[in-house]
Formats: C-alpha cells, structure tokens, sequence
C-alpha cells in the first residue's frame, strides 16, 4: 500500500488533529510506541530550531507533549546506546561498550521485560544489523523482526518512490517504510487484541550513505542527510495514522546518538564525544504527559525507561542509573543530575586514547589526553575550549568523572556469538575491530589509555579509513589500496588498518598478499583466532594444505565452542582424504549446533567422500527431518541417488521436496537434468529447466 502523503504535507492540518483527537475516551487499548532513530542530530530536528519543516510529524508531538531540549546519549554508536535507553542502564555497567562486540546481559532489566511481565504485548522491528538479535536487544519483545537483508539486496525497495539502494550495498538494513511495513500488521492485531501493547520501532536511514527517495532528495537534495531525516519523519506519521486514535497511546521519539557532517573535522561519528554526536532530540507525549512544555535541563537517554514506566503509572526500576523526568517535564523538579557519556571505540579499535565526558548544567568536561572544558551555554558549538582558565572546574568534572567509574554494579558481561556474515557487514560497516565477540575489555587501569594518541590528533587518519568501505563498495579497490597503504605508513602497527587492507587483497583474490598481512597481524595480536582461520583460507588457496591444516587445527583450539571452526577444520580434512579426522570434526560441528541442519550436510557430504553412501543418506534424511527447506541436504540426496544409479528415486526426492524448498534454483536444474540426462521424462524436464531460466535469465 503506497504511504499517505496527506499527513506530512499537511503536517499542522492531518497530523495535527490526529495529535490533538481522543481528549474523551480513548477507543483502543493503551500503547506505548518508541521510536529511535539511529544517528539523528537533535538540531535537525523543527522543534529544536531547524527549518526548512523538515519533520512537521515529530513537530506535531512536541506540540502536545514535552521536548527535552538537551537529552544526551551515552554513547555515539548503536548498540551500546539503544541498550542504556531500554534498561536505564549506563554502558559500563550493561557491559556494551562497542558495536559488534557482546551480547546485553541477561540480567539486564528492560522495558519490554517489564512490560511483558505487566501484560503488556511487546514488538520490536529493527532495521539494521548493530540491532540484530544475537546482541541481545531482543530481551523481553514476544516479536522480534529484525529481517533487514531485503533491503540491502540491490532491488528498488518501494515501486511507488523507485528508490535505489544500490550504493547501500555494504550494509545490512531496510529502508523506514519496509519497516512500517512490517510493524503495521503487529500494531493493527495488538490493536485488535485490546491489550495494552508496546512497539518499539528503530530507523536506520539517517546512517552515512545519505540517499533519501526522490521525494525528499527533490527538497533537499541528493545525498541529503536532512532528506534521509525528513523520509523518517513521514514514515513516523504512518505509524501514527496506523493507530488513528492516540489518546491512550504514549509516543516517545529519540535517538540513539547524532552526526558530526564536518564538526571538528568528523565526517560520521564513532569517534568523538562532542554535542553533534551526544545531543539527541528526545520527544515524549500522550496521557500524562504535559502538553506544549519544554525541559532546558540536561537529561540522558539513561532516564528514558525510568520516565517512560512512570508515565504508564507502572512501579520504577531499583539500581539502574536513570531517574524518571516526568516531574521536571510538569516543572515540579530540576533535571539536576550529571550526564555522562563515553567513546571507547577509538581506543578498542585503534589502540588511541578512549574518551569521556560529564556535563553538569553550563559545564562540560572531556577528559581527553588533552582536557578540554566547555561553557555550552555561551559555547553550544564546542569551539573554545576553556579547561586552561577554569582549573577547579575541570578538577571537580573530572572528580565526578573518577566517582561515576568506580560505583561498580556492572553486570557479568557476555559473548554474542557472532555469525562470520553477520561480522563481516559490521565491519563493512566500519563499526567491528580487531577483538573477538568474547575479549574481554582492557583492565580499568588502561581501559582509557590516557597515553594513546589523542582522537583529536587523529581525526583525519579516522575519516580517510571511514572513507574506505565506500570505496569498495563503489569498486574503487585502487584508490582503497593507495588509501590503505598511505594510513599503514603514518601508523605501521594499527590493527585495524592491517586487517582491512587484507580483507581488500583478499577481495581482490591476492592470496599471497592476505597470507602475509594475516601473518603481520597475528604478530601483533597472537591471540586472534580469526586471522588465524583467515591465514588458514589462504592458505589453502595458495594450495599449502598441510599448513591450512595447521592453521584450522589452531582456530578450533583456540575456539573449542565455535561450530564453524570444526565446520571448516572437517571440510577441508574431508578434500584432503582424512575421512576419519573429518567426520570427527564434522559431527562435533553438529553436536555443538544440534539445530543447524546445514552442519548435518556436512557430516553427509564427509560419509559421501569417504565412500559410505548409506550413511550419507542417513544424514542427509536427518538433516531435511530436521528443516525440510534444507535446500542443500535435498539436494545432495537427490544428486547421491543419482551417482550410484538410482535416477528415478533421485528424480522422485527432489520432485517431493520441491514444496519444502519452494523455487530453488539448484533443485529445479537437477530435476531437470537427471529427468532428461537419464531420459525419464524429457517434457516433465524441460517444464522445470524453464521454471528455472524464469529465476535466472543469464
């Protein structure tokens, strides 16, 4: 269904008295909507001064509710701040402080655990990969729809709109309106219910490549930030016509953290902790929620839970680090509290200085290897830094600094467990270093690094290297190479630099080149399992078997628990003729992934190589027992019928497992082969070699 234009060109008129409806009784059940968008800068936003009625939607509820006009994240990346806004928990003490890298808690206490305890329906639809469930957002949503990989396939991902995503290539999210797409269905049947429901919906689109839809790309430009921001806003208004009547439904806009665009020479964000990358809008309306009200005082997106359950009359959270601001938004009480916000990115990915911060009213302190002290008040743009003539100043931030790091409470951190796919699109993304999913962080007394090289000093190295994905992306590998090269001489033992640029010579098939970039690295970092199997594929590319062998004996070692390592150690065991040490690595991958009926396959491809044709069979009919979609296991099946003469029973299992797997390219061309090859069916072949040239015309 084409989204209706109405609300967002008439902003002030349809949405406008949608907001303002539902003063009498409500006609559905009591909602709660949160809406996060990802690296959204608060002064881009109408109600906090920008024009140009970029977001009349967010505008509309800031009208009827309250704007926190200085909310601040605790974290300039994804995951380890959407994790502080869903269980007012600052990072160090949820344990996330990167992307990419752990998995929240499950002692960790979240809105929607508390809500679901409470009776509430719980939904979350995400739309992009930092967000993704093995992380550990999804505690306590009954839905969790985080299938964004559609959008990311270079399709035109909305007819009416023709808008392209092929330079999104690199990263795995959805556009807002599949989003919606996906949440309206969920909102209408909780709706439907009538039981209290909770959607949290999370948009991606304001994240650098900047490629808003034609509509907005026409106001704003192409490549526009601005139209990214003013697309959310209209699929917001969409969301907001899905429920129709607001008047019990309790709506919250925020975002996880902002953009730099160019301030002190930032591109994106991930390395700083300034205002354009801390300062959020944060919108909050609906019952109980003061209406037209503004609050000046510093907040955090620590509080957002705490406010949010008083809002919804529910009992607050014990030991968490947010307070509710609801009394402040009725201005009954001061926003008094320190803020605090931190970037480690620089200094678990780069080895540089990593940076915090604390912001007490006028006040901001940067605790840097050079300090730097702003007056936001006189100074919102950061640009003179006042730490030389106000010492006490900075002693007494830096002294709440100190306190707030040693209050303890942090929670027992834990791996996520990271699909090798889902890695490699975060580090496309810029966002996964060096370190393994499970590393821990550095002890506290060097977790800040305070002698690193100080982030400020290497802000142009940081954006040259962010420049790089796109450059692949765009197949511009050379200049990519000189760029890489060009970073490795300025600092010859950056991790991060070394591990792309062979992941670009591995790209470009240069074998050699990866084996020995693996090797440099692995000096550096011996404990690195995955340059270890990384140097192993290479290996066995150069045709040094026998030293892969070694180098996938040595990752699994190291990684005992990872299925893929034993996956890939028996695969290889199986080409060289070691059947026996194969099949053992192989069934050890299944037993440690018992749901992962692509592991069965490999168990039945070892039997099939070391001449056991029974047993294959066997696995192979546990495997599609198991998931009768398994294409792979239907497939090999068929095709080991086939090579020991069975054709037409070959020909029968691929023909009945074809409903399970549905139009799979491989399926429909075997069938097709063994039906004409074997002369069984020559016209039943060629309606399946045609069914398969209509899924690939070349």
């Amino acid at each position: 269904m084409k989204p209706s234009r109405v609300a967002v060109a008439l902003g002030g008129c349809a949405v406008g008295a949608l907001l303002l409806a539902g003063c009498g009784r409500s006609d559905g059940p009591p909602g709660l909507i949160l809406v996060t968008i990802d690296t959204c800068r608060a002064d881009r936003i109408g109600c906090y001064g920008a024009g140009g009625e970029i977001t009349p939607v967010i505008d509309g509820l800031a009208e009827r509710g309250v704007v926190f006009e200085q909310a601040t994240a605790p974290a300039p990346l994804t995951l380890p701040s959407h994790c502080t806004i869903l269980t007012g928990l600052y990072p160090d003490r949820h344990t996330l402080r990167d992307n990419g890298v752990g998995r929240l808690p499950d002692g960790a206490r979240t809105l929607a655990e508390i809500l679901s305890d409470a009776g509430w329906r719980t939904g979350a639809f995400v739309s992009a990969v930092p967000l993704g469930s093995e992380f550990g957002a999804d505690q306590g949503f009954a839905a969790y729809d985080d299938e964004f990989s559609s959008s990311a396939a270079g399709l035109v991902v909305q007819s009416e709109s023709e808008r392209e995503v092929a330079d999104r290539l690199f990263f795995e999210e959805r556009i807002a309106s599949r989003t919606v797409d996906a949440a309206a269905p969920w909102i209408r049947e909780a709706r439907a219910a009538d039981e209290p429901y909770f959607a949290w919906i999370h948009f991606f689109d304001p994240h650098a490549v900047y490629s808003p839809p034609p509509a907005q790309a026409a106001r704003f430009g192409a490549g526009s930030y601005e139209g990214e921001i003013a697309f959310v806003d209209e699929q917001i208004g969409r969301i907001l016509e899905e429920i129709g009547d607001l008047s019990g439904v309790v709506v919250a806009v925020t975002a996880d953290h902002g953009e730099s665009l160019g301030d002190h020479g930032e591109q994106s964000h991930g390395l700083f902790v300034y205002e354009s990358t801390l300062r959020v809008p944060w919108v909050l309306a609906g019952p109980g929620v003061p209406r037209g009200t503004r609050v000046a005082d510093p907040v955090s997106l620590v509080d957002v839970t705490p406010t949010l359950l008083e809002v919804l009359g529910l009992p607050g959270l014990d030991d968490v680090d947010g307070a509710s601001r609801l009394a402040a938004a009725q201005g009954d009480a001061a926003a008094d509290a320190d803020v605090f916000g931190e970037c480690l990115l620089p200094r678990l990915n780069y080895n540089w200085a990593g940076l915090r911060s604390v912001r007490r009213g006028r006040w901001k302190l940067i605790d840097a290897p050079a300090p730097e002290l702003y007056d936001l008040a006189n100074d919102p743009g950061e640009t003179r830094n006042v730490a030389g003539d106000h010492p006490d100043q900075v002693a007494q931030l830096r002294a709440a600094l100190e306190a707030h790091y040693a209050r303890g409470g942090e929670l027992p951190a834990e791996a996520a467990g990271i699909d090798p796919e889902v890695r490699e699109q975060l580090e496309r993304l810029g966002y996964v270093g060096v370190r393994a999913a499970d590393k821990e962080l550095p002890d506290d007394t060097d977790l800040w690094n305070p002698e690193g090289r100080d982030p400020k000093d290497m802000v142009d190295f940081f954006n040259r290297f962010q420049n790089v994905p796109t450059m692949m992306m765009d197949g511009r590998n050379e200049e990519a190479g000189r760029t890489l090269t060009e970073l490795r001489a300025e600092d010859p033992q950056n991790l991060k630099v070394l591990e792309r640029l062979a992941m670009l010579r591995r790209a470009e098939e240069r074998w050699s080149d990866v084996a020995a970039l693996c090797r440099e690295i692995l000096e550096l970092a011996p404990d690195d399992a995955r340059m270890r199997k990384n140097l192993a594929y290479a290996q066995l590319q150069l045709g040094e078997t026998e030293a892969a062998l070694d180098g996938y004996r040595a990752f699994v070692a190291a990684t005992p628990e990872d299925p893929e390592a034993w996956a890939l150690l028996g695969s290889v065991l199986s080409e060289a003729g070691q059947h026996e040490e194969a099949l053992t690595a192989l069934r050890q991958a299944a037993k440690l992934a018992p749901e992962d009926p692509e592991l069965r396959v490999g168990v039945a491809q070892a039997h099939e190589e070391a001449g056991d044709t029974a047993a294959a069979l066997a696995e192979y009919d546990r495997a599609l027992a198991q998931d009768p979609s398994a294409s792979a296991a239907l497939n090999g099946k068929g095709l080991l019928l086939s090579h020991t003469g069975r054709v037409r029973e070959a020909a029968d299992v691929l023909r009945g497992g074809l409903p399970g797997v549905g139009e799979d390219l491989d399926t429909l061309n075997n069938l097709a082969w063994i039906l004409a090859n074997e002369r069984i069916d020559p016209e039943e072949a060629y309606r399946y070699a045609t069914r398969a040239r209509a899924l690939a015309p070349d």
